[in-house]
C-alpha cells in the first residue's frame, strides 16, 4: 500500500514539476537577464529533468537528499553542495555531498548553517563573489565559508514551496570557476522545481500527528498575516459554529422505522379438514359484528348429521320397547348407546354451526385473501383470515441496539406514517421487548408504543417513522455521538 502511495506521488510530482517548467518557459522572455543562447538553455533544462529523475528513483527523504546534492556537485565540478530545510529554528543541513553523514559539531557545519542563515535572513540567494556590487546583501557568512581552509567561491540559493521559503542550497567551487550569471540562474531553475519535490519527500516521513500539525501552523500563520479576509471570514464562522454546537443544547431523538398493527387480532381458523365453498370478504375489508365471512362445504357433515339422527332415533325405539317389557339390562345398555349417539350428533351440528365464519367484533380484515381459493381443500386450524379492530392500535417501532439504551417507558415521541405524510400523531412508550431481532445485517429491539389520539384514517399494516424524544443534550454530542461510540468500540476490538 505504501508502495502505491508513493507511485503516485512521484507521478505527481513529475506531473507538476513539467508544469512549472512550462510555466517558466513561458516567463523567460520577462525574466533575469543571463547569458547564452536558447541551445544552452535547452541543455540545462535536460540537466535539470535528469537531476529531478534520478532523485524520484528513491524513496526516502535521506536517499533522495543525497543524491540530490552529489549529481549536483557533479554536474556543476563543486568541492561541496549541501542541502538544509527550515524546521523551525534549527537549520542543520540533512545532505553533504560526497559525505556518509552530517557531524553537526564540526565547524564547517557551523560555517554552512550560517551561510544558510544568511541567505535566509535575508530572504534572497547569495553568491560570494559576487559578480556585480550591491552594498544592500550582506555576504560576511559566505566570505568566511569561502576562506575556510582555503580559498573558494560560495552560492547559496533558496528552496521555496507554496511561496514560502522551506531551505537552501550552498555551493562550494574553486576560486578559479565564480558563479557566472549562467550558473547562478541555472542554480535558480533547479532550486524552484527541486523545492516542492524536497518538501513532499519529507513531509511523506512524517506522522499524521505531525502532519497536521504543520498543516495547522501553515494555516495558522497565513491567517495571522494582514489580508485574506475571505479566509479569515470563513475560519471565523466555522468557530463560531463550532462554539454554538458545543454549548447550545436541543432535543436529542432516537429514529427508528414503524409499523401499526392492531392492539388485537383475531385468528380465524379452519374448524375442520373441508372445502371453501363461499367467500365474502377479502384484506382491507371493514366488516362489522355478525357479519358473514366464509364458510366451508357442508355436504358430508349434514351426511353425518342424516346418519347419526337415524342411529338416534334407533336407540330411542330399542329403549322405549326394553323398558315396556321391564327388561332393566337392556334399558340400561340401550340408555347408553342413546346418549353416545346424541353426543356425536351435538358435535357433527356444532360443527355445522361453525362452518360458517362471521365477524366477532366490528373490525378491519389484515390477512386473507379466498376469493382465488374457493373450492381448495383446507385442514383444520389452517388461519383463513386475520382481524383487527378499526380503532385500537399500537405502534411496533424498529430500535437499533446502539440507541435502544437511550429508550425507557417514560417517554414519548412522533409518528409520520408514509401514507399520511402530513399528519404528525405523538405516542407514548409502553412496553420494550428485551429479545434483539436481526434484519438486514442491523440488530433491532421491538418497542410497543401507544398513539394519544384516535383516527379514522388508520389502517393496520401502515409503515412510517417515528422519533422518540430522549432529552436535551449537547449539540456537538448530537452530531457526533454515533462517530465516537463506533471509534470506542473499534478501539475496545482492537
Amino acid at each position: 500500500m505504501f508502495q502505491f502511495v508513493r507511485k503516485i506521488a512521484k507521478t505527481m510530482a513529475i506531473y507538476k514539476l513539467h508544469a512549472i517548467a512550462d510555466g517558466q518557459k513561458a516567463s523567460d522572455a520577462s525574466g533575469p537577464p543571463h547569458t547564452g543562447n536558447n541551445a544552452a538553455l535547452q541543455a540545462h533544462e535536460h540537466v535539470i529533468i535528469e537531476l529531478i529523475a534520478t532523485s524520484l528513483e528513491h524513496s526516502r527523504f535521506v536517499s533522495v537528499s543525497n543524491s540530490l546534492v552529489n549529481e549536483l556537485a557533479r554536474h556543476l565540478k563543486c568541492d561541496r553542495v549541501s542541502l538544509s530545510l527550515r524546521k523551525g529554528k534549527q537549520r542543520t543541513p540533512q545532505a553533504i555531498s560526497n559525505s556518509a553523514g552530517v557531524n553537526a559539531d564540526s565547524k564547517f557545519i557551523n560555517l554552512v548553517t550560517a551561510a544558510m542563515d544568511e541567505a535566509l535572513d535575508q530572504k534572497t540567494s547569495i553568491v560570494y563573489p559576487a559578480n556585480k556590487d550591491d552594498s544592500l546583501i550582506i555576504t560576511s557568512a559566505h566570505e568566511q565559508l569561502a576562506n575556510h581552509k582555503s580559498h573558494k567561491c560560495t552560492c547559496t540559493i533558496l528552496l521555496t514551496h507554496s511561496n514560502q521559503i522551506i531551505g537552501a542550497i550552498t555551493l562550494e567551487r574553486p576560486i578559479d570557476q565564480l558563479f557566472d550569471d549562467e550558473t547562478f540562474f541555472f542554480c535558480q531553475r533547479l532550486a524552484l522545481l527541486v523545492g516542492p519535490l524536497v518538501q513532499l519527500k519529507y513531509e511523506e516521513e512524517h506522522w499524521l500527528l505531525e502532519r497536521g500539525w504543520g498543516t495547522f501552523k501553515k494555516h495558522w500563520k497565513k491567517l495571522s498575516a494582514r489580508g485574506n479576509y475571505s479566509e479569515k471570514t470563513l475560519y471565523g464562522l466555522v468557530a463560531a459554529l463550532l462554539l454554538i454546537l458545543t454549548f447550545s443544547t436541543g432535543t436529542h431523538r432516537v429514529t427508528g422505522d414503524a409499523i401499526l398493527e392492531g392492539k388485537v387480532q383475531r385468528m380465524i381458523a379452519s374448524p375442520i379438514d373441508g372445502f371453501i365453498s363461499e367467500v365474502h370478504v377479502r384484506a382491507g375489508d371493514i366488516v362489522k359484528s355478525g357479519q358473514a365471512m366464509a364458510s366451508l362445504d357442508d355436504k358430508e357433515l349434514q351426511l353425518q348429521k342424516m346418519k347419526l339422527q337415524g342411529e338416534y332415533d334407533s336407540h330411542a325405539r330399542e329403549y322405549r320397547d326394553a323398558r315396556t317389557k321391564y327388561d332393566l339390562t337392556l334399558v340400561s345398555i340401550v340408555s347408553a348407546q342413546m346418549q353416545q349417539a346424541k353426543a356425536e350428533l351435538d358435535i357433527v351440528k356444532e360443527q355445522l354451526k361453525r362452518l360458517h365464519m362471521t365477524a366477532p367484533f366490528d373490525g378491519v380484515i389484515v390477512e386473507g385473501n379466498l376469493e382465488q381459493a374457493l373450492g381448495s381443500p383446507v385442514e383444520r386450524g389452517q388461519i383463513l383470515l386475520k382481524l383487527a379492530p378499526l380503532n385500537d392500535y399500537r405502534i411496533i417501532l424498529k430500535i437499533d441496539d446502539r440507541d435502544i439504551a437511550q429508550v425507557n417507558t417514560h417517554q414519548s415521541g412522533k409518528l409520520v406514517l408514509a401514507s399520511l405524510p402530513g399528519d404528525i400523531m405523538k405516542f407514548n412508550i409502553k412496553n420494550i421487548t428485551p429479545v434483539s431481532i436481526a434484519e438486514g445485517g442491523r440488530n433491532y429491539f421491538k418497542v410497543e408504543a401507544q398513539l394519544e389520539q384516535k383516527s379514522s384514517l388508520l389502517r393496520p399494516g401502515m409503515h412510517g417513522i417515528a422519533k422518540i424524544e430522549v432529552g436535551e443534550r449537547k449539540l456537538i454530542w448530537i452530531w457526533l455521538h454515533r462517530f465516537t461510540d463506533w471509534l470506542r468500540y473499534q478501539i475496545w476490538a482492537l
